[in-house]
Parts: structure tokens; C-alpha cells; sequence
């Protein structure tokens, strides 16, 4: 499902921002994309789940499709250096960007807290402009 992510961020980001897939076989933990957008460097962890859960207000919206220990400490280390990260969850036709220094917490998250967290708005069609916003540092 990440994959299928992946190709909508790729083909909904304008061209003045430079993705790349990282498929990391050296360490662990390391986010899906690397973006650079004016000068500005975002590695984004990309998650995808299929449907809202039933119960969305009390079940945690990732669950077992959550961030492992090895990404949160990625994330942890990368903000703790000055860095600036992301995740990208994808649910349906839903868009959410989560600033990188909730990693820790996002895997407990339902889908309101979620939504409330996101950098983007649920507006479908605006989602991935203001996430492309976010990925120049306009955000």
C-alpha cells in the first residue's frame, strides 16, 4: 500500500521539489523519501492503511501498520540534530502529514487526533499542494 502512496505523492508534487525512494539495506529506521525542496531537506516515512477502523474515535488509526522502534528513533535522532522530518499517512482518499517529532506517539493516534495533528487540511484536492507546501518549508 505504501508503494501505491508513493506514486500519488510523486505524481500530485510539483517539479520544484526533487523525491527520491530510499531503499536503505544499510541501517534501519531510515524514512521512505528523501525530499528536498528549496533548500530545504525532509526525509518523509510514507504509511498507508486501507480503511478507517470502525471504532475510529477509540482505535489507534496505524496500529500494527505503525512506526517501528527503529523509524521513531530515527526520527528522534534526525530532530534531536536539527532536522526536519515527516510521515505521510494515506487512508482512502485521505491525506495526513505529521511533523517528524511525533513519531514516538503516532502509532497510539486515532484518526481525529490524527487529523487535528496534520500539517495539511483534509480538503481533498488541497492536500497534496499544502503538502508540497510544506516539503518547500512554506509550512
Amino acid at each position: 500500500m505504501e508503494s501505491n502512496l508513493w506514486v500519488k505523492m510523486r505524481s500530485s508534487i510539483g517539479p520544484s521539489v526533487r523525491m527520491w525512494r530510499v531503499e536503505n539495506v544499510v541501517g534501519t529506521g531510515m524514512p521512505d523519501v528523501l525530499v528536498i525542496g528549496d533548500s530545504v531537506v525532509t526525509p518523509v516515512e510514507l504509511k498507508a492503511v486501507q480503511n478507517y477502523p470502525a471504532r475510529i474515535s477509540k482505535t489507534p488509526l496505524l496500529g500494527g501498520r505503525g512506526l517501528s522502534p527503529a523509524q521513531k528513533n530515527w526520527h528522534k535522532e534526525w530532530q534531536a540534530n536539527g532536522g526536519r522530518s515527516a510521515v505521510i499517512i494515506g487512508v482512502q482518499r485521505d491525506v495526513y502529514l505529521i511533523r517528524g517529532e511525533h513519531a514516538d506517539e503516532i502509532n497510539q493516534m486515532t484518526a481525529p487526533q490524527i487529523a487535528e495533528l496534520s500539517v495539511v487540511t483534509s480538503a481533498i484536492g488541497f492536500q497534496w499542494k499544502q503538502i508540497e507546501l510544506f516539503l518547500r518549508g512554506a509550512l
